[in-house]
C-alpha cells in the first residue's frame, strides 16, 4: 500500500471513529442492544472486559467457567481457557480495560476501511457508510467482542501465504471459540493435493489434541451457551429464523414461496453464470482467499449457533473480491446482486434495530420485526450457499484432474 492510500485510509478512519463517538455519545443507535449499566454509567467494551476480569478471578483460584465473583454481574467465562492467560493483568488494569480494547477498535476500523479502497470508486464510499455505520458493527465495536481479533486473525492468513502463521492463526482462533475450526479451509488453497491432506492432517491433529486437553472447560463452556446466544432482531442464525413462526407457520409457506420465486427469477440472469464466471478458487490471492475464508465462518455460523448479529462483521471478507469484480464484464451482473443483499441486508437490520430500541412500532409489531430482518438474512444465506458450493464442487473437479 503505497503512502498516499495509507493516509486517505486513516483519514476515513478518524473520520468514522468521529461519527460512531457522536453516535454513541448521543445515544442514536447506541447502545444497539440492551445496554451493559453499572451505578448509572453505561459500561463500554464490555465483552473484553469479562476477559480481563476472568483472568483476575482465576488467579485467585477460581473456576470461572463455574462462577466469577469478581465480575459485577457474576458472568462467567465463555470463550476458550487460551485467554485465562493474560500477562501481568492487576499490575495493568487500565491498560487491558481501556487502552487495548481502544487499540483493538482503531485497528479493526482502519483495516475494515482499507477493505473499501480496494479499487478507487465512488460507489465504495456509500457501501462504506452502509457497512461500517450498521449496528453490527457498531456493537462488536461497543462491546470490544473477541470476534475482532478472529476478523483481524482471518485478514491477517488471507493477505500472507504463510503455512506456520496459518496453522498458528487456526489453532489460537480455534481455542477461543469453536468455530474459527473451519478456517483449516485455507489449506485448500494450495496448488497439490498430498499438500493439502498434510496440512489438514497435521491441522486436525493439532486442534484435537488441545480440545483432548481442555475437554472439561469446553464443555463447561457449552453448559453457559446461554450467555452467549442471541435472540430477536440481535440473533444471527436459521434457528432464529424457524423460532418467531411456532405459533404462526402460515408464514412459512409465504417466506418460502417468496424464496422460491426469488431463485426462479434469478437462475437464469445469475445462478446459471456461476460455474463459468463466479470461481472464488480459481486463484490463491488475498481477495479470493479472504472472500473464501469469510464465506466459510458466515455459514458455519448461520447453520450451527445461534449467534448476536455482530458476527455478521466477516460479511465485510466478501467485499474486496466482490469490488475487484465491478470491473469484470462476465461477473458484474452477479457482483451487484451479492452487494445489493448485503447493502440492503445491513440497512434494514440498522433500522429495524432502531425502531424496536426506541419503540418507533407498537410491540405487536416486534415478531413482525424480527421475521422480516431474519427473511433477509436467510435469502442472503442462499445466495451465499449456492455460490459456495458450485465453486467446491468446480474446485475439487479442478484439483482431481490436475493431479491426474
Amino acid at each position: 500500500m503505497d503512502k498516499s492510500k495509507i493516509f486517505t485510509n486513516l483519514l476515513i478512519t478518524i473520520f468514522f471513529s468521529a461519527i460512531i463517538l457522536v453516535l454513541i455519545y448521543n445515544s442514536f443507535i447506541y447502545p444497539t442492544i440492551i445496554p451493559v449499566v453499572k451505578d448509572g454509567v453505561i459500561i463500554l467494551f464490555r465483552d473484553w472486559q469479562i476477559v480481563v476480569i476472568a483472568n483476575i478471578c482465576d488467579g485467585k483460584g477460581y473456576d470461572v467457567f463455574i462462577e466469577n465473583p469478581c465480575d459485577f454481574w457474576k458472568s462467567k467465562h465463555v470463550y476458550g481457557k487460551i485467554l485465562l492467560n493474560l500477562p501481568l493483568v492487576e499490575k495493568n488494569l487500565y491498560f487491558y480495560f481501556t487502552i487495548f480494547p481502544v487499540i483493538l477498535n482503531v485497528v479493526f476500523l482502519y483495516l475494515s476501511v482499507g477493505l473499501f479502497l480496494i479499487n478507487k470508486k465512488l460507489s465504495n464510499i456509500f457501501y462504506s457508510f452502509i457497512f461500517i455505520l450498521s449496528a453490527p458493527f457498531i456493537l462488536v465495536i461497543e462491546r470490544a467482542n473477541i470476534d475482532i481479533i478472529i476478523f483481524l486473525f482471518v485478514f491477517l492468513i488471507a493477505k500472507y501465504k504463510n503455512l506456520i502463521l496459518s496453522h498458528l492463526v487456526v489453532t489460537f482462533t480455534t481455542m477461543t471459540k469453536f468455530y474459527p475450526i473451519v478456517l483449516m479451509g485455507i489449506f485448500l488453497m494450495t496448488k497439490k493435493i498430498k499438500n493439502i491432506l498434510i496440512n489438514l492432517i497435521i491441522s486436525i491433529f493439532t486442534i484435537t489434541t488441545f480440545i483432548f486437553l481442555q475437554k472439561e472447560s469446553l464443555i463447561k463452556i457449552i453448559n453457559n451457551k446461554l450467555q452467549f446466544t442471541g435472540s430477536g432482531v440481535y440473533g444471527f442464525s436459521i434457528f432464529n429464523f424457524f423460532r418467531p413462526l411456532n405459533n404462526d407457520n402460515y408464514h412459512i409457506f409465504i417466506i418460502f414461496f417468496g424464496i422460491f420465486c426469488f431463485l426462479l427469477y434469478f437462475y437464469r440472469t445469475c445462478f446459471f453464470s456461476v460455474d463459468k464466471n463466479f470461481f472464488f478458487l480459481k486463484k490463491n490471492e488475498f481477495e479470493n482467499r479472504l472472500f473464501f475464508l469469510s464465506s466459510l465462518i458466515i455459514l458455519t455460523c448461520y447453520f450451527a449457533f445461534t449467534n448476536f448479529f455482530y458476527r455478521e462483521i466477516f460479511l465485510l471478507g466478501l467485499l474486496p473480491y466482490l469490488f475487484q469484480n465491478l470491473n469484470n464484464g462476465e461477473e458484474k451482473r452477479l457482483t451487484k446482486l451479492i452487494l445489493f443483499f448485503l447493502s440492503f441486508k445491513f440497512l434494514l437490520t440498522t433500522t429495524l434495530v432502531i425502531f424496536e430500541r426506541n419503540q418507533i412500532l407498537s410491540s405487536s409489531y416486534d415478531k413482525l420485526i424480527t421475521l422480516t430482518k431474519h427473511s433477509v438474512d436467510l435469502f442472503l444465506i442462499i445466495l451465499m450457499g449456492y455460490i459456495f458450493i458450485i465453486n467446491l464442487i468446480i474446485f475439487i473437479r479442478t484439483k482431481f484432474n490436475y493431479s491426474n
